[in-house]
């Protein structure tokens, strides 16, 4: 039997991207065309991704897998993290540069990092409760799948409730990551450095090319291992709460200064 206390991972999935949306714009003051570009950013990257999903990602998971899983941990974890980084942080500098967020201030990074940031913890946690729901209501659609999915999926739906506050976690502290990775972005616009693009884009490679290494080893079948999945998350998320720190500073003391008219055209 599905446990229905399992929709509470998409519940709350959900809320960190509200909340930090409702939260920051009230403590800013930005305007929200800000989140949502943002949100349109994330979402165009996702749209690419998924092109590559369905095209040459199987191709090289399937070359790579020739030599070894040692092999493929370190090339998928390459490849992921790349793919990430270079997207992500790549379409948001060109995205920036190109439209009048160029010229805006802190707050205003914050936010399209925060965007960007929620729309993905937003549409992961509907894709969650999605998920779970039609489980719930239709269990009977499990017996339908192959009996290697059944079997992986069954051991999952079966843990503990308190599993629910993994993905929860994991997704305040991925979107304070995308928060300093924007940020920088932001800042590599704003001094006309293109180091600050390098490590953002370096920083998320990271954040993403754990994840093949971190299934491999640690697996997501017992509470306890789901836990430990996190660990690694969570530093790097403190990573980016202490880089936010470090580079707000270094932005406002840059010569771009005062309120700007936002807008997607060039000025």
């Amino acid at each position: 039997m599905v446990n229905p206390f399992l929709l509470g991972s998409g519940i709350g999935m959900v809320l960190v991207g509200i909340i930090s949306v409702v939260w920051w714009k009230r403590k800013s003051g930005v305007e929200m065309n800000v989140f949502f570009y943002g949100g349109i950013v994330w979402l165009i990257a996702i749209a690419i991704k998924g092109v590559m999903d369905y095209t040459l990602s199987p191709f090289l998971y399937d070359y790579f897998s020739l030599y070894g899983i040692l092999a493929l941990l370190v090339a998928s974890g390459v490849y992921v993290g790349l793919r990430t980084g270079l997207l992500e942080s790549g379409i948001s500098y060109l995205f920036v540069i190109r439209s009048r967020l160029r010229r805006v201030g802190w707050k205003e990074a914050v936010s399209f990092g925060v965007g960007f940031g929620a729309a993905e913890a937003i549409f992961l946690g509907l894709s969650s409760f999605t998920s779970i729901l039609v489980l719930v209501m239709f269990p009977s659609i499990i017996e339908s799948l192959p009996m290697e999915y059944q079997l992986q999926l069954i051991s999952q739906l079966e843990l503990g409730t308190e599993i629910i506050f993994a993905p929860i976690l994991e997704r305040a502290f991925v979107l304070i990551a995308h928060v300093f990775a924007a940020a920088l972005v932001f800042m590599a616009v704003r001094s006309r450095k293109i180091g600050y693009l390098v490590l953002s884009i370096l920083y998320k490679t990271l954040l993403d090319g754990i994840l093949p290494w971190l299934s491999y080893t640690m697996g997501a079948y017992d509470i306890v291992s789901i836990y430990l999945m996190e660990i690694p998350i969570i530093i790097i998320g403190l990573i980016g709460y202490f880089g936010v720190r470090w580079l707000r500073p270094r932005f406002e003391g840059t010569s771009i200064t005062g309120k700007v008219k936002l807008g997607l055209r060039k000025a």
